[in-house]
């Protein structure tokens, strides 16, 4: 994200989205998301 520091704002805007559509692609992502929902502690396994 540092990167996105150093660029104009709408480049920097496009950078942002596209690494937040890799980070909302992970499994601990769609977990967290679940366990947040179901109001339970997730259970993260780093993918």
């Amino acid at each position: 994200m540092n990167k996105g520091l150093e660029m104009p704002l709408d480049e920097a805007m496009a950078f942002e989205a596209g690494q937040f559509g890799l980070c909302c692609a992970t499994q601990d992502m769609k977990e967290g998301t679940r366990a947040f929902v179901e109001k339970r502690k997730a259970a993260f396994r780093g993918r």
